[in-house]
């Protein structure tokens, strides 16, 4: 019978750099993530632009609160906003594929 060690070896984050400025984003729980969920699921039924906004803000911040500075005090927000769009489209991107289940 085969055993598996899911737990093990297992890194609960990782770093990423912007601008010379590197920050640390944990790893969320499943707990967390069923949370987020729930956030989804609001924005699916949200049927104005406000709620919408509002809903999609509190998803945003969910993933910054996954993430410190390292060594440094600029917020993750501070320093997307002084960041050109890629540098956003990148982030995204390494968003979703860091908070996949799959």
């Amino acid at each position: 019978m085969s055993q598996y060690n899911l737990s093990d070896n297992i890194s609960k984050s990782f770093a990423f750099e912007i601008d010379g400025k590197v920050y640390d984003f944990r790893r969320p729980l499943v707990s967390e993530l069923k949370a987020n969920q729930a956030i989804q699921k609001e924005l699916e039924g949200a049927t104005t632009d406000e709620e919408k906004q509002a809903v999609s803000d509190k998803m945003q911040q969910f993933v910054y609160s996954l993430i410190s500075p390292v060594d440094h005090k600029t917020s993750i927000e501070e320093a997307l906003d002084a960041s050109p769009i890629n540098v956003l489209q990148a982030f995204n991107k390494m968003t979703e594929k860091e908070l996949s289940a799959q």
